[in-house]
C-alpha cells in the first residue's frame, strides 16, 4: 500500500518581392509596386490559469519513462520500465464569498503495481480557490493510519494545482515566462536545496483561441532517494498549448532526459531517466 501512495505522490510546447524597371528612350514615371497584403497581427495572450466555478476539469496524464541503472563493471544498463497514467477530475463548486470550492480525486494505472487505482478509489481532495490560488483543506484516504500517505498526496497535488501562475502574464510572440515548479516529479526522488527548476515557456503563435507555447528547461540537479546523493544534469523541452477561452492549458507534450551519477556501498554508478510525458485537460461546465 505504502508503495502505492508513494507512486501516485509522483505523479503528479516556426517575396521576396523586387522591382524591375524596363528601359525606354523616353523617361517615364516608375512603376508603383503592387499593394501587398497585410499581415494580421498576432494578438498579446493574457496567459494565467483560472478554475471557473460550477465547472469540471479532467486531466489525463500518461508517463513513459525508463529509469536505467549503469554499474561501473557493467557494459549493459539494468532498465527499468516506469510506465503509468494518472487522472485527475476537479469538480469545483458554486462561488462562496468570492471563493471557489472544489472536490478531486485521482486515478492511476500502471504496471508496476497492479490494482493500484482500485485502491485509489477512495481517495478524495477537499479544498478551495481564493482569488485564484489552491488551498487543500484536506485529504482522504481508504485505511486506517495513512497520514503519511494523505500528506504525500497532498504534497503532490498541491503541486499540480500550482505548477501555472494564476496572477495575469501579458505576453507578445517570442516572449516567456517561467514557472517555479516541474510538472512532473522524478521517480523516488527529492529535489536539493537552491536548485533551478523552472521551466521556461516561449509563445510562439495564436490560432483563434489556441496558444501555442515551446516549454524548455537544461539544469545541472542534486537529487536525493534513500539517502544516496546524487549530481547530474536533467534537460525537459516540448509543447503546451493555452486556451485562452477556457483559460487552461489544454495540452503538454514533453521530453525528458535526466543522468546522474552517485555511489553506494563503494561502487560508482550513473542513473539515468528518459521518457515522455504528455498530458491533456478537458473544462467542461456543470
Amino acid at each position: 500500500m505504502k508503495k502505492i501512495y508513494a507512486i501516485a505522490a509522483l505523479a503528479l510546447f516556426t517575396l521576396n518581392a523586387t522591382a524591375q524597371k524596363k528601359a525606354a528612350p523616353k523617361k517615364q514615371q516608375p512603376k508603383k509596386e503592387a499593394a501587398q497584403p497585410k499581415k494580421e497581427a498576432q494578438p498579446d495572450v493574457i496567459f494565467n490559469v483560472e478554475y471557473k466555478a460550477a465547472t469540471t476539469y479532467v486531466q489525463t496524464m500518461d508517463m513513459d519513462m525508463d529509469l536505467g541503472i549503469i554499474m561501473a563493471e557493467e557494459a549493459e544498463p539494468i532498465v527499468q520500465e516506469m510506465d503509468m497514467s494518472i487522472i485527475y477530475t476537479i469538480n469545483t463548486g458554486a462561488a462562496k464569498s468570492g471563493d471557489v470550492p472544489f472536490s478531486a480525486e485521482m486515478g492511476i494505472d500502471s504496471p508496476l503495481v497492479p490494482g493500484a487505482g482500485d485502491q485509489l478509489a477512495d481517495t478524495k481532495f477537499y479544498g478551495r480557490f481564493v482569488k485564484g490560488q489552491p488551498t487543500i483543506d484536506s485529504v482522504t484516504v481508504a485505511g486506517k493510519n495513512n497520514t503519511v500517505a494523505a500528506e504525500e498526496l497532498k504534497s503532490a497535488f498541491s503541486k499540480a494545482l500550482n505548477q501555472f501562475p494564476t496572477t495575469p502574464v501579458n505576453l507578445k510572440i517570442g516572449e516567456s515566462f517561467k514557472t517555479a515548479n516541474l510538472p512532473v516529479d522524478l521517480p523516488g526522488l527529492s529535489m536539493g536545496g537552491g536548485v533551478d527548476t523552472s521551466i521556461t515557456y516561449t509563445l510562439t503563435k495564436v490560432e483563434g483561441n489556441n496558444a501555442y507555447f515551446n516549454l524548455l528547461l537544461d539544469t545541472p540537479l542534486e537529487l536525493e532517494t534513500n539517502g544516496i546523493a546524487m549530481k547530474g544534469t536533467m534537460k525537459m523541452k516540448g509543447t503546451m498549448i493555452y486556451d485562452t477561452k477556457v483559460r487552461y492549458v489544454s495540452s503538454q507534450d514533453i521530453d525528458m532526459d535526466a543522468a546522474f551519477n552517485m555511489s553506494q556501498e563503494g561502487r560508482d554508478m550513473k542513473m539515468t531517466i528518459i521518457g515522455k510525458n504528455k498530458a491533456n485537460t478537458k473544462v467542461t461546465p456543470n
